[in-house]
């Protein structure tokens, strides 16, 4: 049983729990939930939006571009194709790990399939 399924066990089971600290544990477990694994297979992020992804082997920050959505430009690896109805060349659909180390490119196409994603936690306020 992981954490998430005990804690909603203790919810559904634990009638005395005064309603703060119910609230408060509803809460912690809303937040928890953002942050599991989603299988590729189920869901897709929202197009250029970095999230933690993992191919099995490699765990990496990533972006998901959807087909015909953004059009080729200098901070991506070559991987385009033209789009005959606008006549405009556009990334393929695909995986892109983040780069921020690269002087070349900001994103690498991903070659290896990417099978599971979620969501980065929020940065602290400085």
């Amino acid at each position: 049983m992981t954490l998430i399924e005990r804690i909603e066990t203790h919810l559904n089971t634990q009638p005395k729990m005064s309603s703060i600290g119910y609230a408060l544990l509803h809460e912690s477990l809303d937040e928890m939930k953002k942050y599991q694994w989603i299988s590729t297979k189920i869901a897709k992020p929202t197009t250029n939006h970095p999230v933690l992804a993992t191919t099995g082997q490699d765990t990496l920050i990533a972006v998901y571009i959807r087909q015909y959505e953004i059009e080729e430009n200098e901070n991506y690896d070559e991987c385009a194709e033209f789009n005959e109805v606008d006549q405009s060349y556009y990334l393929i659909e695909g995986w892109y790990e983040l780069l921020t180390f690269w002087q070349e490119y900001t994103h690498l196409y991903i070659d290896q399939p990417v099978t599971h994603w979620m969501p980065l936690f929020t940065r602290p306020a400085y």
